[in-house]
């Protein structure tokens, strides 16, 4: 009867495959994770429970694509970000500098100096590219209009969509970023 349990609760258990040769440790440029060009299966990195996947090359984590997450991005709190992708040489210095996760679809951080600039955010920049590192902050996307002069009702309007290129910059006259032209 045990033994009849224990086959039982084996066969719902499930794990991660890795290469069998090399244990746990891909150490030759013969070994992989993943499939072949004649699999009739697609490659998939998944989660079953809401946990975001990371990527990682020489111990640095280089990529994280978010979990079902909502969160506050500079002032604006209760921001849906589902599924948005933050890529940056060191994803954990853009946390370290109050980063709450990627801003847009598509976030962008450099390695360098404060990679999580938000002052120039806004909650309309969703789908796009954000920008940040060097302690600034721009973003290239979608804008969904607010508000329709027609029927002066505000909030999001199907077929009302702009496309922006925005930059933020600092307060002050010394410290201006430009878009300048460059042949």
């Amino acid at each position: 009867m045990a033994c009849a349990l224990l086959l039982g609760a084996c066969g719902a258990v499930n794990a991660q495959w890795w290469n069998t040769v090399g244990g746990n440790t891909i150490n030759t440029t013969t070994q992989y994770l993943g499939c072949d060009g004649s699999s009739t299966q697609p490659l998939r990195l998944k989660t079953e429970v809401n946990y975001p996947i990371e990527w990682y090359t020489d111990a640095l984590r280089r990529m994280r694509l978010q979990e079902t997450a909502t969160y506050t991005i500079g002032s604006f709190s209760s921001l849906v970000r589902d599924g948005s992708l933050l890529l940056s040489p060191d994803v954990d210095l853009f946390y370290t500098n109050g980063g709450p996760g990627p801003f847009s679809l598509l976030h962008l951080a450099d390695g360098t100096g404060d990679n999580s600039q938000d002052l120039g955010f806004r909650p309309w920049m969703r789908n796009g590219i954000t920008f940040t590192g060097n302690s600034d902050q721009g973003y290239i996307g979608q804008k969904y209009t607010y508000y329709d002069p027609e029927d002066e009702e505000s909030g999001e309007r199907p077929d009302y969509t702009d496309m922006v290129v925005q930059w933020s910059d600092n307060p002050g006259t010394w410290l201006s970023d430009r878009m300048p032209q460059y042949c």
